[in-house]
């Protein structure tokens, strides 16, 4: 029980020391391949070159090349015989806690300004831990993964020339000189950069498809059917959406609680599972064959909330140019169709952008895009204020 301890709290020491990796960048001219930072987002967010780089570095090399993260999987699924049970089950519960820390701090040290080594290394690193697991993969790994598809390929992050821009005209106004630049010019507050742990994700998945592809499955099914073992055995998918305003005053719905950081870090607290459904149809589709039927049958949920979220997931999904899923799934589609006539004005508005964008994208669809504009020609009949 006490090695099975020290292992445990070098893991829990390995976990603080790699989290560094998500503040630091490779020292020009040195470092694993002496090339410096790639310079893909605006400007440097995570911290100075550190010199610490490589060193942090060699810890993601480590778990990615030789796997010793596969050492708290096989905790995870077995434990010493020589333990009572209570204590087994304790070592088991916090090996499995650690492994998710792990996992969680391996995709979120990805920067955008990293070398591509850093996430080719995380990918790795979390793809041999799930292939260790013999059977299912717990639902808490699952979740941890799923959370950073659920944010999405484009993240919005402080604009640094804004906050340039904003202290310079500070410093004028405390020196009582003319503003240096009119306010019209002043750059946005927040500009779109491309999210590296969301790739990293994506590439996790499709990696390990054949083992994590039925779970994560059965998650979503039991999420949207609103199975309470399934719903109270995780902690960061959530099935709720929030409102916000995006830089452009755009108003857009958001995982709940998947927020961007000033250093253009995911936040790790949460991500809605209409989302992350949304998501895995451009990752790994093949997940969705059983899902988009649960969708479907919130399309008749008794209460609005539900009812209208389906609709707008199965809306956007339909008309996506990178999925057949109305081809596939007819009879969904059909379903779909009839919220045209739902008593509910939300519902109905949002099925108007629907329609309209499966016109514009799925054009090709001769067949479909017939039933389509008989129903937007229902809707706006009986309602033209829409």
């Amino acid at each position: 029980a006490e090695s099975m301890a020290a292992i445990l709290d070098i893991f829990r020491v390995m976990v603080r020391m790699l989290g560094n990796l998500g503040h630091t960048l490779e020292s020009s001219g040195s470092g694993v391949d002496g090339g410096g930072t790639s310079g893909n987002s605006a400007e440097t967010s995570c911290g100075e070159n550190s010199n610490n780089y490589e060193h942090y570095f060699r810890i993601l090399e480590l778990l990615s090349e030789v796997k010793i993260g596969v050492v708290l999987v096989e905790l995870v699924r077995s434990t010493p015989t020589d333990l009572d049970p209570s204590a087994e089950d304790e070592l088991r519960q916090e090996a499995l806690e650690i492994l998710c820390d792990l996992i969680r701090t391996i995709i979120t040290c990805v920067h955008v300004d990293h070398p591509p080594e850093v996430a080719a290394h995380a990918e790795v690193a979390v793809a041999a831990c799930i292939e260790e697991f013999d059977g299912s993969v717990p639902v808490q790994v699952l979740d941890e993964i799923l959370v950073f598809v659920g944010a999405g390929p484009i993240q919005w992050v402080t604009n640094p020339a804004a906050v340039r821009a904003a202290a310079a005209v500070a410093l004028a106004k405390k020196k009582r000189q003319p503003p240096p630049f009119p306010q019209s010019e002043m750059p946005p507050a927040q500009i779109q950069q491309t999210n590296p742990q969301y790739l990293v994700a994506a590439k996790i998945i499709r990696r390990t498809e054949d083992k994590i592809s039925s779970p994560i499955a059965a998650l979503l099914n039991g999420l949207l059917g609103g199975d309470a073992d399934v719903v109270t055995s995780i902690s960061v998918v959530d099935l709720t959406e929030t409102t916000t305003t995006d830089a452009r005053g755009k108003t857009v719905s958001t995982p709940s609680a998947a927020a961007v950081t000033s250093t253009g870090q995911v936040a790790h607290t949460g991500a809605d599972v209409w989302s992350i459904t949304y998501e895995l149809h451009r990752i790994a589709p093949q997940i969705l064959t059983t899902v988009i039927g649960t969708v479907a049958s919130s399309l008749v949920y008794p209460e609005v909330g539900p009812r209208w979220r389906a609709t707008k997931l199965l809306g956007r999904l339909f008309a996506a140019r990178s999925s057949n899923i109305a081809v596939k799934f007819r009879i969904c589609f059909s379903q779909w169709l009839r919220r045209s006539a739902d008593t509910e004005q939300k519902i109905r508005e949002t099925m108007v952008k629907g329609l309209v964008s499966f016109l514009t994208n799925k054009s090709h669809e001769t067949d479909l895009c017939q039933d389509v504009n008989e129903s937007l020609a229902t809707i706006l009949t009986k309602d033209p204020s829409l």
